[in-house]
């Protein structure tokens, strides 16, 4: 029972143990949280495939703020989504745990392949996977090294992750995220070039 003013819990003999938190307080937390995970992370995978385009509420990324109508030779009416969107979104549906059961190693994996393929979603999601830990080891240089491959194709999410980076890392560390960042870039745009032509 819960003792107001009492600042915790009381056990049954009356006594209030400051520092406790109710329980059912703590469920209603993490059931509030997950759903609020659950959906975000669905408007993520909708707007991975391509077929509706759903702007994330922390993001203000250049292309929410275009024009919203643009000649139809110029804006295709439904974008046609690439091997990298499918991966983001197979990643996704395992962070989730949509297959029944949440695997954020497999997750990982996922966004792995897709950011490798140029997915500036799955570069973002990856390097706040290693800054948080959730699948793989904290890495912080993997983090900024990813952060900042997402940040050169704008993302305002990544670019924020890299200041907060750098307040937890040596200069040698940076140093490598973004001497890595720069290869992965170099590579990535002349496979671009050379796909192209």
């Amino acid at each position: 029972m819960f003792r107001e003013g009492g600042g915790g819990t009381a056990d049954d003999g009356g006594q209030v143990n400051k520092g406790r938190v109710p329980f059912r307080l703590l469920a209603q937390l993490c059931i509030g949280i997950a759903v609020v995970e659950c959906v975000v992370a669905l408007a993520v995978i909708v707007r991975a495939s391509g077929l509706i385009s759903i702007p994330m509420p922390w993001q203000h990324h250049a292309e929410h703020r275009r024009p919203a109508i643009l000649s139809a030779a110029t804006q295709p009416s439904v974008a046609t989504p690439t091997a990298a969107d499918s991966e983001f979104a197979k990643g996704a549906e395992y962070a989730l745990g949509l297959d029944g059961k949440r695997d954020l190693s497999t997750a990982a994996v996922w966004y792995l392949q897709a950011a490798q393929d140029g997915s500036v979603s799955a570069q973002s999601m990856l390097a706040e996977c290693y800054r948080t830990s959730r699948g793989v080891p904290r890495d912080y240089i993997a983090a900024y090294m990813w952060s900042a491959v997402a940040a050169a194709d704008g993302d305002d999410d990544s670019k924020y992750r890299i200041s907060l980076l750098g307040t937890q890392m040596t200069t040698p560390e940076i140093e490598e995220a973004q001497r890595r960042a720069a290869e992965f870039l170099q590579r990535h745009r002349s496979m671009q070039t050379s796909s192209n032509n």
